[in-house]
């Protein structure tokens, strides 16, 4: 990879975890988080900082040591699960309210998904390779598309424009990842430059996420 390939690739570490960064900081500062438990809120800040700790882990495995991306792949996969969970929660009655001790239970989940989400990636690619992790991030790409269809679906009329930025943002990000690792999938590997662009096209869906926090 010549130099001003590398400063790109660089540059889209850095600018993603600085937008989700400072998406982050957004979702800390929104009264419903200084108050109450809101689950939904909980779980989209947990799904930015879990993007920040993959952008920044991914940018010290190239400038530092590669032992950080492993790190970084166990932050990618938990984000998703934290989307995933996110959009679930909207088809819960009641889900934005701060009610029973649900929350008492998250430094075990946190432990849990720290520890459990590298060593499943070890055993996937002891098991399958690298084609292996791109299956399994086209399968949560997969469940991210359709968890948002069924939302879209099932939203009453009224709620559908405040609903389309963030559908569109999480969309953005779900059908990029599925075109990047399909490739890893069907062919004989993912494409370097659609890799390498990747952290910029999730950072171009931070307006859209910033946008769905004022409606």
């Amino acid at each position: 990879m010549h130099n001003s390939e590398n400063a790109v690739v660089y540059w889209g570490w850095a600018v993603a975890g600085v937008a989700y960064a400072l998406l982050s900081l957004r979702l800390i500062g929104q009264q419903y988080l200084g108050t109450a438990v809101n689950r939904i809120a909980v779980m989209m800040l947990a799904a930015t900082l879990f993007t920040v700790m993959w952008s920044v882990g991914s940018l010290l495995a190239l400038t530092e040591a590669p032992a950080w991306w492993l790190g970084a792949q166990a932050a990618d996969i938990l984000r998703y699960l934290c989307w995933a969970v996110f959009v679930a929660l909207f088809f819960k009655t009641n889900a934005g309210q701060a009610n029973g001790g649900w929350y008492r239970w998250w430094p075990g989940l946190v432990v849990v998904g720290l520890f459990g989400a590298p060593a499943a990636l070890v055993m996937v690619y002891l098991l399958a390779g690298a084609k292996g992790q791109a299956f399994l991030m086209v399968l949560f790409a997969i469940i991210g598309l359709v968890l948002l269809e069924q939302l879209l679906r099932n939203l009453p009329e009224d709620s559908l424009w405040s609903a389309k930025p963030l559908c569109l943002g999480l969309a953005g990000i779900f059908l990029f990842d599925l075109y990047v690792f399909s490739q890893g999938v069907l062919f004989q590997g993912i494409d370097p430059e659609a890799l390498s662009v990747r952290p910029f096209v999730h950072a171009l869906m931070v307006p859209l996420l910033w946008l769905a926090t004022t409606r």
